[in-house]
């Protein structure tokens, strides 16, 4: 049976190159999701942004009522 660690050897955090490697990985591939995402949803060379989208059909205007007197 292996002796009970003290509460301070027990809240220590493990340190050392494996760890390290682990941190700058994860935050270099986070950074590229970020950076591939940003271009993805800014991207400027979009079909639909040529101008305004072309009409399925005519419209009819009709004038506006109006309810009541302005006099």
């Amino acid at each position: 049976m292996s002796p009970e660690p003290t509460p301070t050897d027990a809240r220590q955090g493990e340190r050392g190159k494996s760890m390290l490697r682990v941190l700058l990985i994860s935050t270099i591939v986070a950074a590229a999701l970020a950076v591939g995402a940003y271009l993805y949803v800014f991207n400027t060379e979009d079909e639909m942004l040529d101008g305004p989208a072309p009409s399925a059909g005519t419209v009819e205007q009709t004038p506006a009522t109006t309810s009541g007197t302005a006099n």
